[in-house]
């Protein structure tokens, strides 16, 4: 049986689940693209977009000794990490769709493993 998931429609990002393999297809990071047997996933990591105080108090405090109007509130943005036996992807985010992620996310962790 196969599911897919699109998360993003530009650039397209599609996760197809299958039997025994998932793949990625990231046209923003074509480096992510490949396809993947379950057996080699050992975690699955979904962080959502966050603000980075200590970045941002930093730029503040610069800013307040170089007068470069260069503060501002910076946020980490949203990924989907997937790590695997001998390497990771890690997919951006970025404008895709949280909740089908989070589908994403928690079927790649608790797919059984053949």
């Amino acid at each position: 049986m196969t599911e897919t998931f699109e998360l993003r429609a530009r650039p397209s990002l599609k996760i197809i689940l299958n039997e025994k393999a998932f793949e990625i297809v990231d046209a923003a990071e074509p480096s992510n693209n490949g396809q993947f047997l379950f057996r080699q996933v050992k975690n699955v990591e979904l962080n959502s977009a966050k603000t980075n105080w200590w970045f941002s108090a930093f730029t503040v405090l610069i800013d307040l000794f170089t007068s470069s109007a260069n503060s501002g509130i910076y946020k980490d943005k949203a990924n989907l990490i997937i790590a695997l036996e001998n390497h990771q992807r890690k997919i951006g985010l970025n404008k895709a769709n949280f909740e089908i992620a989070k589908r994403v996310a928690y079927k790649l962790q608790n797919t059984k493993k053949p």
